[in-house]
Parts: C-alpha cells; sequence; structure tokens
C-alpha cells in the first residue's frame, strides 16, 4: 500500500491522487486502505514519518562512526544525504515536494525531523566555523543550502546515468565544501 501510495504522490501529486488510484496501484479493493489508514492523509504522513526518521537515523550513525571533526562530520553528513536521495527518489520526492499537503499537526513532526537533520550540518558548519576551517561569513546560511542542494538530488538523478550514487555525491562533497570555504590544514 505504502509502495503504490508513494508512485502515485511522485506521479500525480498528493491531490492528484485518489484512494482509488492508490487502491488499484496496490492491486486491493477500493475500502482495503481503509483498514490499516484512516485517510489519504494518513497515508502520506506514514510515508514522511517513515522516509525522514530513517533520513535522520542513517545521517546520525554515519557521523557516529566518523572522525568527532567539523571536516569530516559535514563531510560524512553531505555524502550520507546524497546517498539516501540518489538511492530513494521516490519517497524523498514526495517529502520534498508534499510537506505543504500535510496538514498542521502532521507537519510538525516531519518538520522537527527536517530540523533535526538540518541541525546535523549546521553544527559542523558552524563549529568548522569557529574553528577557522570553514571561511564562508554565513555559517547557517550555508548549511541551508547544502542540505537543499542534497536533498534536490532526489528530483534529477538518473540510477542509469553517465554518474553513480557514489559518484555524485563524491562530487556533492567537494562543491559543498567550496560553498563552506574549507581552508586545508597546511600540513595536508
Amino acid at each position: 500500500m505504502i509502495v503504490a501510495a508513494e508512485k502515485a504522490f511522485f506521479e500525480n501529486g498528493y491531490h492528484g491522487t485518489s484512494m482509488r488510484s492508490i487502491s488499484a496501484g496496490a492491486g486491493v479493493t477500493v475500502g482495503a486502505p481503509y483498514y490499516h489508514y484512516d485517510s489519504k492523509q494518513a497515508i502520506l504522513r506514514e510515508i514522511m514519518d517513515r522516509f525522514m526518521r530513517w533520513s535522520l537515523q542513517t545521517t546520525l550513525d554515519a557521523c557516529a562512526a566518523a572522525p568527532d571533526d567539523p571536516y569530516s562530520q559535514l563531510v560524512t553528513a553531505v555524502r550520507s544525504h546524497v546517498f539516501q536521495h540518489a538511492t530513494q527518489q521516490v519517497p524523498s520526492f514526495v517529502v520534498d515536494n508534499e510537506l505543504r499537503s500535510l496538514e498542521t499537526e502532521n507537519r510538525q513532526e516531519i518538520v522537527r525531523l527536517r530540523d533535526e537533520i538540518q541541525g546535523i550540518f549546521t553544527r559542523a558548519v558552524q563549529r568548522g566555523h569557529d574553528e577557522g576551517i570553514f571561511e564562508t561569513p554565513f555559517p547557517r546560511e550555508s548549511a541551508r543550502a547544502i542540505v537543499t542542494m542534497c536533498t534536490s538530488v532526489a528530483s534529477w538523478f538518473k540510477t542509469d546515468g553517465d554518474l553513480s550514487a557514489v559518484d555524485v555525491a563524491e562530487r556533492y562533497t567537494t562543491i559543498c565544501l567550496d560553498a563552506v570555504r574549507f581552508v586545508r590544514p597546511e600540513s595536508e
């Protein structure tokens, strides 16, 4: 059901998708979704909640395994985030494009999760700025721009394109380090 709903929201948008089309995509009767969900809104909320919790935990786990310095934390977060959005394009695209379709109560939790993910990037950039290895004069805005750039991969990445998800993650890492004006230590 969730996979069918993700596909329908991806192809037609939330408002252009009916419960009937979700049912048809899942190969179930029209009433079957109501055994599991109260409404189309509840399905959208679950899609977003699942993806955002997975994305947050994946990024936290990756950063926990990386060295605890701002450079490593930022590079790890960027690679993780780009890879997530390149390999999970459908739910990522739905989350990024349908947040406005969530009712206020549902939106608040998803925004909270989004803000937690943003915080990982903001802390790394701010710390790097404070330590003098990121010379951007705008650490918060740079961190926001980086997250936005990473999530946008879902809107254009092609699995059969010239670049793999790993290639894109590596290139985006370079672009993000340029965005924060990374200063390589002289010992390198």
